[in-house]
Parts: C-alpha cells; sequence; structure tokens
C-alpha cells in the first residue's frame, strides 16, 4: 500500500483542511516527519490508519479523540486517504462519532461516523459504505488486518519498547494476538480438565491401596529409602506400580538380611558348643587330674599287699621238698601198681584182641554197606549226568542272552570268588582247631577211660557184653546227635552271616540317612540361588545399560567439544570480518570527507566577493576552501561503498552463523547437562550443579568406574550363584536317588530281619532239641561212649567225616549260589533301572524297546520277562555248574571205590592174619596165666582187687595232699600276680591321665582356659545370639508385612495399573503441555509454538542490529527464566561479541535499547509480511526514538532504514532530531502556529 493523497479536516491539532500529497516525496527512500513537540507529527499516521480501519495507529487514543479542538464547529471532521495497491488506485473516507451543530436551530446533534470506498481504477464497481463494510473492504484489499498493519506498517511510538522489555508472560499475549495461537492454550486448558477427571478416578483407587502401601516397612538403611519416603509422603501419587516394585526388593533384601542373620545366629550357636567343649575338656582335665591323685593313692596302699603276697609266695616255695617226697611216695606207690597191673596186663590184652577183632568184623561190615552206597551214588550220579547233556544245548543257548550282563556279573563273580576263598580258608581253620579239641578231648578221654577200666577189671566180661550193645545204641544217638549238631552249627553259621549281613544294613541305612538328610539340608540352602541368579542378570543387565547411556554421554560430550571448537573458529571469522567491515568504513569515510571536501574546494574557485554563494547564499566569502589536490573521483567513492557493503553483508552473515552456533552449543549444552544430571539423580550420586563440561567429564569418569567395579561385582556374584545353581540341581538328582536307594535298602532291610528271625526261631527249637538228647546221657555213659566209639569207629569216621565235608561244602556252596543268585538278582535290579536310563539314550535300545512294547502291553510284562530269561539262565547256569562238580565227584567217588575195594581186601587179609594171631596170643595167655596161678596163689583176683584198692586209697591220699599244696601254690602265685597286675594297671592308668592332660595343655597352647573367662564369653556369646535372634525375628515379621502388603496390593493391581497408567500418561502430557514438568523450564506448548516464530523474528532483526551496531550486539532467546517459578521461552538476551558474554536486553543503554527495540520491530514486521503471503508493502512509518543515538550510532540506523527502503519502498520516520534534517532531504514540515483564525498546525512539503 502507498499512500498518495491525505486529507485531513479538523483532526487532531488540525483545525481546518490539510493536504499531504505524498507523491512530492518520491516512490522510494525516507522521509522525515518532523516539527514541534505536540504539532501533529504521529496524527498523520493516526488519519492514515483510522482511514483505512476506523482506529488509531497507537493504543493510547480512541478515534472520539480525534476532533480537532481548535476547528470551527461548522468544520467538519473526516479524513480522504487516496492510495495505490498493486496498481490500482483507491480512495476511502471516513469521519469519526463527534458533535456537530445543528442543520436547524440551535445546539449540537451527534454526527455518526460514516465511511466510504471508491475504487478509482475500475468505475463500474460500486462505491461501498458502512464503517464496517470499508474496514472489511480494505482488509480483503490489502490482506492485513488492523493488528497487522499497526505492526507491519505502522510501528507506533513506544510499542516496540514494550515488545523489547517484556517477560515471557506478555511477551506471550502480544504473540497470541499476532500469531492467532489461541488454539494451543485451549489445548492446554483441555488436557488439564482431562486431567482432572483422570486425577478423581485414579484417587478413588489410591486411597485404598495407598492406605495398604504406607503400612509396608522400609528397611533401616535401604538405599531406596529417601525414595520411599518421597513416594509415602506424597500419598503414591503416580507411583504405585514403583512402590510395589520397592515392596518387592524390600521383601528380596530382607529375606537375604534375615538368611544372613539365621546363618550369624547358627554360627554363634556353634561358637557355644565349642565353648561348651572347652568347659567340658576343661572338667575333664580337672576329674583326670584327681583321678590321677586318686589312683597314685591307691598305688601307695597297694604297695603293702604285694610285698605281703610275695612273702606268701617265698613260704609256699619253701614247701616244695615236702611235695617231692609226696611225689616220691607217688611214684613207689606207681610201681606197687605197675607190678599189679603186670598181672592183669595179658588177660586185658586178651579182652582187647577180641575187641579188636570184633571191632574190624563190624568195620568190614560198615566199608561193605559204604561199598553199596557209593555204588549207587555213582549210579544215581550217572544217571543225573544223562539228564545235564540236555542242558548243555539250552545252556549254550541261554549264554548268548547273558552276553548283555556278562560285563557287570564280572564284578561280582571276582567278589563271590574271594569270598568263597575266605569261607574256605575259614572253614579250614574250623575243622583244624576242631580237629585239634577233637584230639586234645580224645586224649583226655583215654586217661579217663583207662582209670575207669583199672576200677572194673573184674566186671570185664560182663561189662563187654553191656558195652557192645551200649556202642550201638550211643553209635545211633551218636549219628543223630551230629547230624542235629551239623544242623544247629548251619543254622547259627547262617544266623551269624544274617546277624552280620542286618548290621552292615544298618549301618548303610544309617550313612544312606545321613547323607540324604545333609543332601537335604544342602537342598534347603540353595533353593533360592535360581531366584537371586535371575536377580544378578537382571542387575547386571540394568548396569549394562547405565554403561550405555554413559557411553552416549561420552558421545554428546565430543559433540560438544567439536561444536565448541567451531563456534570459535566462526567467532573468530566474525571478529576478522567485522575488523575488515570497520576497515572499509573508516577508509570510505575519509574518502567521503576527501571527496566533500575538494567539491569545496572547487566551488570556492569560482565564488566572487558580493556573489551569492550556491551553497549557502552568502554574499561575503572570508576563509575559501584550499582545493585538495588528492582528490577522490566518484567512481571510486563508489568502489569503496560496495567494498564496505559487501565486507558488511560478511559480517553479518558470519555473525548470524556464530549466532547460530552458538545457539546450537548451548541447546547442546544444556541438553547434555540436563540428560547428565536426570541421569546421575537417578543414581544418587551427590553432586553440585553442573556448569561447565570439564566437571560433567569428571563426574561421568567417575560414574563410569563405580559401574565397571558394580559390574565386575556382580559377575563375579553371578558366578558363585551359577555354581551354587549347578550344584543345587547335581544335589538334588543325587538326592532322588539316594532316596530310591533308601526304600530299596529299607524294603531289603526288612527281608534280611524277617528271615533272620525265622534262623534265631529254627536254631532255638534245634538248641533246645539238642539239650534234651544231651539231657538223656550221664557224664560217664557219654565218656565212655566217646572213647570206645573213637576206638572203634575211628576209619570210619574218617570217611564219613569226609563225606560230610563234602556234602557241606556242597551245601554252602549251594547256600553261596543262592545267596550271589540273590544278590545278582539285586544287582540285576539296580543295573535294569541304570539299563532303562540308557535305553533312552541309545538308538538300538529304543528299537528293542519299541519291538518289545508290541509284543506286551505294559512295561511291567518287559520287566517280568527278562526276569524270567535271567532265571532261566541263572538256573541253566547252575545245572551246568552242577553238571561240572557232579562229573568231578563222580571221578573222585570213582576213585575212593577203587581204593576202597583194596583197602577192603587188605583189610580181609588183616583180618584174617589178626585171628590167627589172637589165637596164638590167647593160647599163649592162657598158658602164662595157669603158670602164674600155679606158682602163686596169693595173685588171686580177690587179693589183686584188694591190693589195686589200697594202692589206690594211698596215691589218692598222696595227690590229695598234693593238690593241697598245688593249691596254695598256684593261690598265692595267683594273688601276686594280680596284685602285679593292678600295680601294672594303676601305673598305665596314671601314665595315660598324665599323656591325657599333657596333650590336652598341648591342644590349647600349653595352659587350659580359666573357667571364668570361659564362662564370661558364654555370656557375651549367649547376649549376642539374643541381639540376633532378637533382629531375626524383627526381620522375619517386617518380612511378613511386607508379604502381606504385597499380596493385598497385587489383588487391584491389574485395575490399578491401568488407571494409574493413563493417570499418569495425561498427567505427564498435561505437565508437558503447560510446562510443569519438574526440572525442566516452564515452556507450555503455545510458548512452544510461538518460540518457533520468535526465533524467526530474532534471525530477521539481527540482520539489522548487526549493522546497527557495528557487529556488536546480537539478539537471542533465553532459555531458562531467572527464576524457575516464572515461565519461560520467550525471554530475550543480548550476546556481546566484543567481550563473548550474554547478558539481559535490560542492561543495554538507552540508544542501544532503541536499535535493538528498531530491530526487534523491523524483524516482527518481516515476519508478519512473510506469514500474510503475497503482501505487498510499499510504505512504512516509524515513530520517534532516535533522539537516544549518538552520530554513529545514527548513521548506522538510519543506513538500516535506507536498506529497508531500497527498491520501490518508502519509509517515512517520525523524529524531531536535528541531526535527521540534515541527513534526510525530504521532509514533512510540520508546524504548530497561532494564527488569526486560532491556533493550529500546518504541514509544508520539503523535497531538496
Amino acid at each position: 500500500m502507498r499512500p498518495q493523497v491525505l486529507t485531513v479536516s479538523a483532526f487532531g491539532p488540525y483545525a481546518g483542511e490539510i493536504t499531504i500529497d505524498f507523491e512530492r516525496l518520491g516512490t522510494q527512500g525516507l522521509y522525515l516527519v518532523t516539527g514541534d513537540t505536540g504539532a501533529g507529527k504521529t496524527s498523520i499516521f493516526d488519519a492514515i490508519t483510522f482511514a483505512l480501519y476506523g482506529e488509531a495507529s497507537g493504543a493510547v487514543r480512541d478515534p472520539q479523540m480525534f476532533r480537532s479542538k481548535y476547528a470551527k464547529a461548522e468544520t467538519k471532521t473526516y479524513v480522504e486517504l487516496t492510495f495505490c495497491y498493486r496498481g490500482e488506485k483507491y480512495r476511502v473516507k471516513r469521519n469519526p462519532e463527534y458533535q456537530r451543530p445543528k442543520g436547524r436551530g440551535t445546539g449540537l446533534t451527534l454526527q455518526k461516523a460514516e465511511a466510504e470506498l471508491e475504487y478509482l481504477s475500475d468505475s463500474s464497481r460500486p462505491i461501498v459504505s458502512k464503517s464496517k463494510d470499508v474496514t472489511k473492504a480494505v482488509t480483503e484489499i490489502l490482506g492485513l488486518d488492523y493488528r497487522q498493519f499497526t505492526q507491519i506498517v505502522m510501528i507506533a511510538q513506544g510499542d516496540f519498547q514494550k515488545l523489547l522489555f517484556a517477560d515471557t508472560a506478555t511477551r506471550k499475549e502480544i504473540f497470541r494476538r499476532i500469531f492467532h495461537t489461541e488454539k494451543f492454550q485451549q489445548l492446554q486448558d483441555a488436557l488439564k480438565a482431562e486431567l482432572s477427571r483422570q486425577k478423581e478416578a485414579y484417587e478413588d483407587l489410591r486411597k485404598g491401596i495407598s492406605q495398604e502401601l504406607s503400612m509396608a516397612v522400609c528397611p533401616n538403611g535401604a538405599i531406596e529409602e529417601p525414595e520411599w519416603n518421597i513416594l509415602k509422603k506424597n500419598g503414591f501419587d503416580g507411583q504405585t506400580l514403583r512402590a510395589i516394585e520397592l515392596i518387592e526388593g524390600f521383601l528380596s533384601a530382607g529375606e537375604e538380611k534375615y538368611q544372613m542373620l539365621k546363618k550369624e545366629e547358627e554360627e554363634l550357636s556353634c561358637k557355644q558348643r565349642t565353648l561348651a567343649v572347652y568347659e567340658e575338656k576343661l572338667q575333664r582335665y580337672k576329674e583326670t587330674c584327681e583321678s590321677v591323685k586318686e589312683k597314685e593313692k591307691r598305688l601307695e596302699t597297694l604297695l603293702p599287699k604285694v610285698i605281703k603276697a610275695r612273702e606268701f609266695f617265698n613260704d609256699q616255695v619253701n614247701k616244695q621238698p615236702r611235695q617231692k617226697e609226696l611225689e616220691a611216695k607217688k611214684h613207689r606207690l606207681q610201681q606197687d601198681k605197675q607190678l599189679c597191673e603186670a598181672v592183669q596186663s595179658e588177660e586185658k590184652q586178651l579182652i582187647q584182641v577180641k575187641n579188636d577183632l570184633k571191632e574190624k568184623e563190624n568195620t568190614q561190615l560198615r566199608q561193605s554197606e559204604e561199598r553199596k552206597k557209593q555204588t549207587q551214588y555213582i549210579e544215581e550220579m550217572n544217571r543225573q549226568l544223562e539228564l545235564l547233556k540236555d542242558c548243555e544245548v539250552a545252556y549254550s543257548q541261554a549264554l548268548l542272552q547273558m552276553k548283555q550282563i556278562e560285563k557287570q556279573k564280572n564284578e561280582w563273580e571276582e567278589i563271590q570268588k574271594q569270598k568263597l576263598e575266605a569261607e574256605e580258608t575259614i572253614c579250614e581253620l574250623k575243622q583244624s582247631i576242631q580237629s585239634v579239641f577233637d584230639q586234645r578231648k580224645q586224649q583226655e578221654e583215654q586217661i579217663k577211660a583207662c582209670e575207669v577200666e583199672i576200677e572194673k577189671l573184674s566186671d570185664a566180661g560182663r561189662e563187654e557184653q553191656r558195652c557192645q550193645s551200649l556202642v550201638e545204641d550211643r553209635k545211633h544217638q551218636l549219628e543223630q546227635y551230629q547230624t542235629s549238631y551239623a544242623e544247629y552249627k548251619s543254622t547259627c553259621d547262617c544266623q551269624k552271616k544274617k546277624e552280620q549281613s542286618i548290621i552292615q544294613q544298618k549301618e548303610q541305612l544309617d550313612k544312606l540317612n545321613e547323607m540324604i538328610q545333609k543332601k537335604e539340608q544342602l537342598c534347603e540352602e540353595l533353593k533360592d540361588c535360581d531366584v537371586l541368579l535371575e536377580q544378578k542378570k537382571a542387575q547386571i543387565k540394568e548396569n549394562d545399560y547405565r554403561l550405555e547411556e554413559l557411553t552416549k554421554f561420552e558421545k554428546q560430550l565430543k559433540e560438544e567439544k567439536e561444536q565448541e571448537r567451531i563456534h570459535t573458529e566462526l567467532q573468530k571469522k566474525c571478529k576478522i570480518y567485522i575488523a575488515s567491515y570497520e576497515s572499509c568504513q573508516s577508509e570510505w569515510k575519509q574518502a567521503w570527507t576527501c571527496y566533500l571536501n575538494a567539491q569545496a574546494g572547487i566551488l570556492a574557485e569560482g565564488l566572487e566577493e558580493g556573489k551569492p554563494c550556491p551553497v549557502c547564499g552568502s554574499v561575503h566569502h572570508p576563509v575559501l576552501a584550499a582545493k585538495n589536490l588528492q582528490t577522490v573521483s566518484r567512481e571510486e567513492l563508489d568502489e569503496m561503498q560496495k567494498k564496505t557493503d559487501e565486507a558488511q553483508r560478511k559480517a553479518e552473515k558470519a555473525s548470524a552463523a556464530a549466532q547460530a552456533s552458538y545457539a546450537q552449543l548451548q541447546k547442546l549444552r544444556q541438553n547434555m547437562f540436563d540428560e547428565i544430571t536426570k541421569w546421575l539423580k537417578s543414581e544418587e550420586v551427590i553432586f553440585e550443579s553442573i556448569k561447565t563440561c570439564d566437571q560433567a567429564e569428571e563426574l561421568l569418569k567417575k560414574s563410569f568406574k563405580q559401574l565397571c567395579q558394580k559390574k565386575e561385582q556382580l559377575l563375579t556374584q553371578q558366578t558363585s550363584l551359577e555354581q551354587q545353581s549347578s550344584t543345587y540341581h547335581c544335589v538334588k538328582t543325587e538326592l532322588v536317588k539316594a532316596k530310591e536307594q533308601q526304600q530299596l535298602a529299607v524294603s531289603q532291610f526288612q527281608k534280611e530281619r524277617e528271615n533272620y528271625a525265622v534262623l534265631t526261631d529254627k536254631a532255638a527249637s534245634m538248641k533246645k532239641s539238642l539239650d534234651q538228647i544231651a539231657a538223656d546221657k550221664n557224664e560217664t555213659e557219654k565218656e565212655t561212649f566217646l572213647t570206645k566209639q573213637l576206638q572203634q569207629a575211628k576209619e570210619t569216621l574218617l570217611q564219613a567225616g569226609k563225606k560230610i565235608s563234602y556234602a557241606r561244602s556242597l551245601k554252602e556252596k549251594e547256600d553261596e549260589l543262592k545267596k550271589s543268585k540273590e544278590n545278582l538278582l539285586q544287582k540285576e535290579q539296580e543295573q535294569r533301572t541304570n539299563l532303562d536310563g540308557m535305553l533312552g539314550k541309545l538308538d538300538i535300545t529304543k528299537l528293542q524297546i519299541e519291538k518289545l512294547q508290541k509284543e506286551v502291553e505294559s512295561d511291567f510284562a518287559i520287566a517280568k520277562l527278562y526276569e524270567e530269561k535271567k532265571e532261566q539262565v541263572n538256573r541253566l547256569k547252575a545245572e551246568t555248574e552242577n553238571k561240572d562238580r557232579l562229573q568231578k565227584a563222580l571221578l573222585q567217588e570213582q576213585t575212593k571205590k577203587e581204593k576202597a575195594d583194596e583197602a577192603f581186601k587188605q583189610l580181609e587179609i588183616l583180618i584174617a592174619e589178626e585171628r590167627a594171631a589172637n589165637q596164638e596170643r590167647e593160647n599163649s595167655l592162657r598158658q602164662k596165666y595157669d603158670s602164674l596161678q600155679a606158682q602163686n596163689s596169693q595173685w588171686d583176683g580177690q587179693r589183686v582187687h584188694e591190693l589195686c584198692l589200697c594202692l589206690q586209697e594211698q596215691m589218692k591220699q598222696s595227690e590229695f595232699e598234693q593238690q593241697q599244696i598245688e593249691q596254695a601254690y598256684q593261690a598265692a602265685q595267683k594273688e601276686m600276680h594280680s596284685l602285679k597286675a593292678d600295680e601294672q594297671i594303676l601305673r598305665n592308668s596314671i601314665e595315660e591321665g598324665k599323656k591325657q592332660i599333657l596333650s590336652m595343655l598341648e591342644d590349647n597352647g600349653g595352659t587350659m582356659p580359666e573357667e571364668g573367662l570361659i564362662k564370661k564369653e558364654q555370656e557375651e556369646l549367649s547376649l549376642k545370639k539374643e541381639k540376633t535372634s532378637q533382629e531375626c525375628r524383627t526381620w522375619f515379621a517386617e518380612n511378613e508385612k511386607n508379604r502381606a502388603v504385597l499380596l493385598g496390593v497385587k489383588k487391584h493391581q491389574t485395575v490399578m495399573q491401568e488407571t494409574e497408567k493413563k493417570y499418569v500418561w495425561v498427567r505427564e502430557l498435561s505437565n508437558t503441555a503447560n510446562g510443569q514438568v519438574t526440572g525442566k523450564p516452564k515452556i507450555e506448548l503455545e510458548t512452544y509454538v510461538q518460540m518457533a516464530y520468535f526465533e524467526r523474528i530474532l534471525r530477521r532483526a539481527n540482520v539489522r542490529l548487526m549493522t546497527m551496531s557495528q557487529g556488536q550486539y546480537e539478539l537471542k532467546r533465553r532459555e531458562d527464566a531467572e527464576n524457575k517459578k516464572e515461565k519461560a521461552g520467550l525471554d530475550l538476551n543480548v550476546i556481546d561479541h566484543y567481550n563473548g558474554s550474554e547478558r539481559s536486553v535490560r542492561t543495554l543503554s538507552g540508544g542501544e535499547s532503541f536499535q535493538a527495540a528498531l530491530s526487534l520491530a523491523l524483524g516482527l514486521s518481516d515476519e508478519i509480511q512473510s506469514r500474510a503471503g503475497g503482501i505487498q508493502i510499499d510504505t512504512m512509518f516509524v515513530d520517534e526514538g532516535f533522539g537516544s543515538l549518538d552520530e554513529a550510532a545514527l548513521s548506522q540506523a538510519l543506513k538500516a532504514l535506507a536498506n529497508l527502503a531500497d527498491g520501490n519502498r518508502m519509509v517515512g520516520i517520525i523524529s524531531h532530531v536535528a541531526e535527521l534534517k540534515d541527513s534526510i532531504n525530504k521532509k514533512i514540515l510540520v508546524t504548530k502556529t497561532m494564527g488569526t483564525d486560532g491556533p493550529g498546525s500546518y504541514i509544508k512539503i520539503e523535497t531538496n
């Protein structure tokens, strides 16, 4: 819009009608509106604005005030403006509402506001009337409404100063009117309302849950205690999920603390037990010392007894001569007895020979019977061999099936071989002992039998017959007794073996139970290791995430340093360009001065005295300007002007680049500091506010080092927990296997006990029957029977003993095979259990199982079939082994039979020879007996008997005396040995006691602890244990309380989680939109949008400010508010490039403030114009403010405005500064005068 003619009537200070022809000022450049204060300079702008929009140019004046106070009553008040826009001409006329004289009569009437718009370029278009319609039409033509027009075209007096010093809230209101950002404010209000609704719904749920959460207990000294207190203080507002996480952490930490206290309590108990052991040792030490003292006293009392016993022993030794006399007497009696016996010896030999003959005949008969039995036995074995031949094929087939378990059997067979060898050795030793015992017993019985025979010599004949019948009876009884005794002995052996087996199984079962108990205890200790392992992994993951954040911060630090380097380089470049510009400008000024001086010299050459000067009009020329020889041409001056302008553009461009770089650096630095501060606060690191990058880098390095150390600790703990977890699973597997073994061992133990009970009952019944058999015989009968039996059946018993031994060995082998079979079955069961586990891993076995599963219906059938085949193999193997044994036995029996036949033949020969010899001996004895009877009749039987009785009485008397002496001697010797043994025992006991005392002293470092110290330490441990127990109970109670709270809260967790999530989301959104985020600048959404406009305005304003301030000042939006409680985002700072500082615009001087405000106003105008889109601004008006500038600043301001007026644009400046009058040729002079018609203002246009 370009105004052409403005006519005002009775408007403001103009009393009459005044016309301003703007066309006289030209189509471009600056023009000055100047005049006296109050003359009406600003009223010109008010008139133009009123004509277009019906409003004043500023907010101070009201349209109703436009009626001039100096105008005559009949003069009309109106404004008429002719303007052109985009080649079209328009004329608008408008009058305000005012009081005018009535057309008729006297008085005043209200003249209503009227307006009309005429399209001068298009006469076909109708004239627009009515004030609102005209305003609307003008807005459509110009594309600007009143507010935009006054901000773009009319920079009113004082308005841009307000915009310069306004705070964020005020500038926000201004920008809202300019850029129409009300919709963002409405969005903020809507979010607040939604937050209020969500908060009500959330509070209803939170109150109940908050009450439960407040009951939770935070452990003293916990890291999360400050956070928990803050949450509790805030009523867990929006943080219930975080509170649940903290309670879970408290619970986990509490469990760890509880377990640690438990462990400490156990350690204290262990120490108490150790002290109890020390106390017990101390007590034993005292008792041992007392015992040693007591035994030393007993030894002192025992020594006199030993001396007395030694004296008694010596007395008995002195009685030895008496004993020798008795022995001599005994010897003589024995000689007499031998003489008596010599008479009867021959008769006795005769009887003995008869008995031997009968015995040999009986032996012959028995051998014949044995021979028949052997023949039958050999035939029976041959039949068994025939039967066993059929088993060889089956056995060979069974062997093929047994190859799969052959490896497992080898070990068992090796053990069995060792067992058999041991049992054979035991049997041989038993037989050797038994044979020695039998021989000794036989000798004793033979001695007794000889004495009995001497007494019963006279009754030999009758006794012979009775003994023969008794031998037969006793022989039968002996066989029964031996058979029963052998069975009883075998049963007792089995019973002992069972008893030993039961004891071993009991010990194994106890060991197994102890092992199971230890493993269960270990499993109980390690049961939480998996949960702890997952927690450590989560902590490691979180630690790695924090390390990644630190790495990101390090990258940001590098970027910040790089940006700082770039900014420094740009600043240096900017200073170079500014210095270049200042140098060019200085050169241009000097050239301009030189040029003007040269022009003055040229003019002075043509001046003549008395003729007027073409410049000042003076006719007197007292001092003429000298012609400057060093002149500068106009072309050189223009070239220097271009260089100066180019240097200025480069300086402005470098300044803009430095500003952008500085803004980017500050933004990058601030974002980085905010993120680092937030991260450090989240890590609860104690630090002061971060102001420099070095400080941030130092904090990050320290945090990085701490996190690395924490990671190493966590990895170490993870490794330990992984080992514990592996141990736990291994122990758990072993525990399952051990329990299975325990069940098998218990069942086997019960079976063994049942078998042992059966064997005990059987042995008791057998012993009872043996006692009954033994009770039927008296001692004499037993001795006689055994003596005669041993003499008569020696050879038979030897043969029978061999057979019995062989039968016993077969029986034992059978028992061993049975036991081996049971052990093999048991081992087979264990191997089958292991085999079942291996079957799942082997493909071949899997195919066999699948094949067997098709043939049978269940695993039980498979196991049964396997057992049957196993039993069949064992049975066939046993039969095969039995066959081998039978074959060997058959060979032995055949050999024995052949030897027996030879012995039988030799026995028959011997019997015949013996009979002949006996007959001869009998005849000889008869002859000797008859001769002896004939020689001496005194040797009859009665006399011999009496003599024997007498000798016997004398021998008994002698033996009795000898026995008394021996008994006394033995008693004395026994007492002496007993006393010596007691003495030695006491001495050994004393030595042992002393050794125990020395051992106790060595164990305790040479001294025994005092009883008082031990009791004191026990009391301290008791107090400490009680304290630990109390803490343990407290932690347990807190854990239970937290667990109860956690269970109660988790019932409502899902609903609460959704509600809280939505509430927190809306709250964060509302807080962000309304600038209420804690720890962040209070930047609202509307402000954030306006910040973008403000940045563009500042970029446009800085182009002019850098020119006006010669590159010193640059406007910059301040990120943070001076007070954290105030709104932020639209505050303004200024950068001083001379010292590199940044400060508030309020620190600028008056002139600097005007430059900044003018630049800001022009930048705002440019931004609004660009947003308006396609609007053409041909004229601008700037109202006042230049009086605060010095000459250089004023020159720079005019230069900036001149650049603004490039092209077809007019810029009008309202000012009364004298320098402007000299600098600007085009002027509108406003004069306030007192004319004949009254006061008023007049206008004059100057174009020279």
